[in-house]
């Protein structure tokens, strides 16, 4: 998480990270294998999708996608696109 907030603080100021985890009795999370950053504001967002998306990170490629914020803040992390 440490790696994501570092390249997520490059475009603005962060509210939040949050990285899915595998439930315990490892049945796949909604969510899992996607990182949420929510920006102070929407310029931090804006600046964080067109830097990032494309971008590889930890082997893989980025897709940054806008998602909705009332999921985000209820803590709902299913697919979205």
């Amino acid at each position: 998480m440490v790696d994501m907030r570092e390249e997520g603080e490059k475009f603005g100021s962060l509210m939040n990270v949050v990285i899915p985890r595998p439930q315990p009795d490892a049945e796949l999370a909604p969510g899992v294998g996607k990182v949420f950053l929510e920006y102070v504001d929407a310029d931090g967002a804006t600046k964080a999708r067109a830097g990032m998306n494309g971008r590889k990170f930890g082997g893989k490629e980025v897709v940054a996608v806008y998602y909705p914020e009332e999921k985000f803040a209820q803590g709902i992390y299913d697919s979205y696109y």
